[in-house]
């Protein structure tokens, strides 16, 4: 089984290797260097002073940027794939809706043929006004009563 090294344990090791008080300094240091190393450029710098005591594996290192690299792209691929299908939803949407207006009008427009057809096969009359007449001819009504 091989042990696998880590940035801590080379410290941990370097530290019980060397127990002079300023090499614990220096790593304590370091520690809190580790910490508050928020941009690239600290990063390097941060790279340069290890490597100097000689803790730094350079191999290691660049495979985890390559790791870390690739969790990146494949983040930023997700979130695109999301928005392309969010955009291709809304189109099929408008599309759906739009085919639903037109189809309205349409219908809209069958029925307006159709009524104007009636009017002009029953002498112009409104069927509507026709019912009125028919029904008001006769008896009484509410009002009347």
């Amino acid at each position: 089984m091989e042990k696998k090294e880590s940035l801590i344990q080379k410290l941990l090791d370097k530290m019980k290797k060397n127990k002079e008080d300023e090499s614990i300094k220096i790593l304590q240091k370091l520690k809190i260097k580790v910490k508050e190393v928020k941009t690239v450029e600290e990063l390097e710098t941060l790279e340069k002073e290890l490597d100097e005591i000689g803790i730094l594996d350079k191999e290691k290192l660049e495979k985890l940027k390559k790791k870390r690299k690739k969790q990146l792209e494949r983040q930023n691929q997700s979130f695109q794939e999301r928005i392309r299908c969010d955009i291709e939803t809304i189109n099929r949407i408008i599309a759906v809706g739009k085919a639903y207006k037109q189809k309205e009008r349409q219908k809209e427009e069958k029925e307006l043929l159709q009524t104007r057809e009636e009017r002009d096969r029953n002498g112009g009359v409104k069927q509507k006004d026709r019912d009125e007449r028919t029904r008001s001819g006769g008896g009484r009504t509410r009002g009347e009563r």
